[in-house]
């Protein structure tokens, strides 16, 4: 099956995950290092099926979501009919103006793109973006392991109630837990840069820098299986400045010349 048409299929069961607290937990997280205000025009890039856009305007940031995937923004619009969802790949140009957003999310999607793609989808994040604004990522650590994270989530839920009550609330979500699971699995098992990309810390941080970011801070949440990472478009981006230099006159570009001329005698 081809990584599009996975992403599709697995975006019908995704919302499991938002009964799963650890994911949960990495929502907050990044919701935190937006901090969101009322007004604040924030992107949601490759928001999947809304729940991290959700909870940013719930917190009063102006949300724009924008996601390849027809299953995902159907799921989306379904929760929020005043959604303001544009489909788009991240691995082609943005339609934005510049410094469109005060702040970006891109959560769980930089690993999914080509290698080509990831590094054009930080570049317009760059663009887009306004100067002294905040980009989050979020992408899977090299050693991240489903199985570590299913034992957490079943501990989490076996901790709630007596015995009959834990087997009896596992027993509806099974089918859509063993359906996540499956489409982990076979996104994993695609070609390196060909639909998951294992990043680094190191190459993360050589990405988005090579960009043009700056003030790079890199944690672990989801249960220690994901980088987070922030950082921030500079005030005056020095990729972005043009300073126009004053034209000399004949005389004396000739004097500089003759005194470099001199100078480099000494040396």
């Amino acid at each position: 099956m081809r990584p599009r048409a996975l992403w599709e299929r697995y975006m019908d069961c995704y919302d499991y995950l938002a009964g799963v607290e650890s994911y949960a937990a990495g929502l907050r997280e990044v919701a935190t290092a937006v901090k969101p205000f009322p007004g604040q025009r924030v992107l949601d890039a490759g928001s999947g099926t809304g729940n991290l856009s959700l909870l940013l305007k719930a917190q009063g940031a102006r949300i724009t979501s924008c996601d390849f995937s027809v299953s995902a923004l159907r799921h989306h619009r379904r929760k929020d009919p005043k959604a303001e969802l544009i489909r788009v790949s991240l691995e082609e140009r943005l339609p934005f103006k510049d410094a469109s957003f005060d702040a970006i999310c891109c959560t769980s999607v930089l690993f999914a793109l080509s290698k080509a793609g990831c590094e054009l989808a930080v570049r317009e994040f760059l663009r887009v973006l306004q100067p002294g604004g905040r980009l989050i990522v979020t992408v899977a650590a090299p050693e991240k392991r489903n199985g570590r994270l299913l034992a957490n989530h079943l501990r989490s839920l076996f901790r709630q109630g007596n015995g009959f009550a834990r087997a009896w609330r596992l027993l509806p979500q099974l089918p859509s837990l063993l359906r996540v699971l499956y489409y982990n699995r076979c996104l994993q098992q695609l070609p390196d840069w060909q639909g998951y990309h294992r990043f680094s810390e190191e190459e993360l941080r050589t990405l988005l820098f090579r960009a043009g970011f700056t003030e790079l801070k890199v944690k672990r949440i989801y249960a220690g299986s994901f980088f987070q990472v922030t950082c921030a478009k500079l005030v005056g981006n020095a990729r972005s400045v043009h300073v126009k230099l004053p034209v000399l006159s004949s005389a004396v570009r000739t004097s500089l010349i003759g005194s470099q001329t001199a100078i480099a005698g000494t040396l």
